[in-house]
Formats: structure tokens, sequence, C-alpha cells
């Protein structure tokens, strides 16, 4: 079994409170399947993709830009350098 996660369940943010207890959620549901069924052969875990380049992704770095008081395209870059691979 995997489980698609978003990075919020590790990397919590105030301006993602609601994300960030669901994929929290996931994790901890994932471990305790993983603990369970593992015996039994069963493998459960967790991806997580990163950021993808959608609308949401937009409103979340406009957020971000506003929170921080900075603007959008510095909200980017911060965003990226927050990647490992960038």
């Amino acid at each position: 079994m995997v489980l698609v996660v978003g990075n919020d369940g590790l990397k919590p943010s105030y301006w993602e409170t609601t994300a960030g207890v669901a994929n929290a959620a996931d994790i901890n549901f994932a471990s305790a399947m993983a603990e369970q069924y593992g015996p039994f052969g069963v493998r459960v875990n967790t991806v997580n993709p990163g950021p993808v380049n959608t609308d949401r992704w937009g409103q979340l770095e406009e957020a971000f830009a506003r929170d921080k008081g900075v603007s959008r395209e510095r909200a980017h870059q911060l965003t990226i350098q927050s990647l490992p691979l960038k």
C-alpha cells in the first residue's frame, strides 16, 4: 500500500493547518498499518511528491509572500531554496 502524503505533515505551517493535520494523520495511519501488517508481508509506505505547480500552489505562494512581507518572486525563490533538489 502506498499513500501519497503532502509535505505539511512533516513541515507544518500556520497557513496550512488543515492540510498539516490531515497529512500528519496519513503518516500516522501508514506507520500503524505497517506495524500491524508488516509481519504478514504487507508493506505500507508514504510518498511525498513535493510541490506541484498548480493554481493552489500559486495561492500558497501568494499567501506566504503576504504573510512574510516579501514579493511573490521572493516567496517563489525561498520555496525553491527549501527543496533539496531545487
